[in-house]
């Protein structure tokens, strides 16, 4: 496509969101469920039945984004949907003060926003550069409303690799966040301060961890700063009944040393994973020696493909714990951090990992769904 209609595309795109616009100030969650103008939060997969599944996570994004009346702060891996760059400059071009954080790798697909004067950073800043990424996925809108989960948002991450999305009111969790960003920012203005800005291991542990989500206990960590591989962990060590999860990356050690410490602990724990196929490869992959772990132990790959049958990235990061199992504490971990050493040590990631039984039960019928589809390793 020449240049010139790719511009035309991108000017008719604007011409819809600027109509929404006008639509999402009298309807507000205009893309969410009709009853959900009270609701504390909601949940969305893209590749999976049920209520919350099969979402266009660029449209509920997006949304919210043009939805926001001051401030949207973005903080993603990449970004190279239409949609969503769309949705940034209307809300740019409309007053609303937008900041954006990206990976410097993926600076080039944000050109036509650093074109706009959309204020701009990546991980290349501050005082403390590492080649590792800015791995985050999550946004924060009015200071309220708080996006996390496994999305990175693009037009892969949209319709072909399998991923989750959690959006959440919070204020005090919204507030965690956005000290992250401006930590990362170097700034509390609109204007971002490289001198300042603290990325990957120049970054401190400076925010409250435990916080409460509809009533129930919510926990967040960030890193490489917060010890998330020392939360999960001890998320695993109060499983009494099952384990399951859906992971893109898992190559650490400690967190499969912990699994089976349960399991030998436990001679009716039942854990049951979903690897990524391509990753599952790897010869650091801990699929390998947890198929070695008895008959207690199920894990298989996955099988994501595209609407063309084209194989796609299992990109979830997700774990359950005691899922259905109410005399027990049923918790699910997500956020955009892989179970791996750059994952935990070195780049820029969030974890939350809550405790909100219908939250759990969502995430546990999505895994159901891509359990039963994954197949055994060959």
């Amino acid at each position: 496509m020449s240049k010139k209609l790719v511009g035309v595309h991108r000017l008719l795109l604007l011409v819809v969101i600027a109509g929404t616009i006008l639509i999402v100030s009298k309807c507000d969650l205009l893309l969410l469920p009709t009853d959900a103008e009270d609701a504390e939060w909601f949940v969305f997969f893209n590749k999976s039945a049920g209520e919350s599944g099969n979402a266009r996570l660029d449209l509920k994004l997006a949304e919210q984004i043009l939805s926001a009346e001051q401030t949207v702060d973005l903080c993603f891996y990449e970004i190279d949907s239409d949609t969503l760059i769309g949705a940034i400059l209307a809300a740019h071009n409309s007053g609303t003060q937008v900041r954006l954080i990206t990976d410097d790798a993926y600076l080039p697909e944000v050109q036509e926003l650093l074109d706009a004067s959309v204020p701009i950073l990546s991980d290349s800043a501050g005082s403390v550069y590492i080649y590792k990424d800015m791995h985050n996925k999550f946004a924060v809108f009015d200071a309220e409303w708080v996006w996390t989960g496994s999305y990175n948002a693009t037009e892969s991450g949209t319709f072909g690799n399998a991923n989750n999305a959690l959006l959440f009111r919070s204020e005090e969790t919204a507030a965690a966040y956005i000290d992250e960003f401006q930590e990362m920012w170097g700034s509390t203005t609109a204007t971002p301060n490289p001198t300042a800005s603290r990325f990957h291991t120049g970054k401190e542990d400076n925010h409250l961890h435990a916080f409460e989500l509809d009533g129930y206990p919510l926990e967040l960590y960030m890193s490489p700063s917060d010890g998330t591989k020392e939360a999960i962990m001890a998320a695993i060590a109060t499983a009494d009944y099952s384990i399951s999860f859906c992971i893109f990356s898992f190559t650490d050690d400690d967190i499969s040393a912990v699994m089976e410490a349960q399991l030998e602990d436990n001679s009716d724990l039942i854990i049951r994973g979903v690897f990524d196929e391509t990753q599952a490869g790897s010869q650091y992959s801990e699929i390998h020696k947890m198929l070695e772990w008895g008959e207690q132990v199920d894990v298989r790959i996955d099988m994501v493909t595209d609407s063309t049958g084209a194989e796609k990235f299992l990109h979830h990061k997700y774990l359950l714990i005691d899922a259905g199992y109410d005399d027990s504490d049923p918790l699910v971990v997500t956020g955009s951090c892989n179970w791996s050493t750059n994952g935990f040590s070195y780049n820029d990631e969030n974890t939350v990992i809550s405790y909100h039984p219908e939250i759990v039960d969502l995430y546990s019928s999505e895994f159901d769904d891509q359990f039963a589809e994954g197949t055994a390793p060959e």
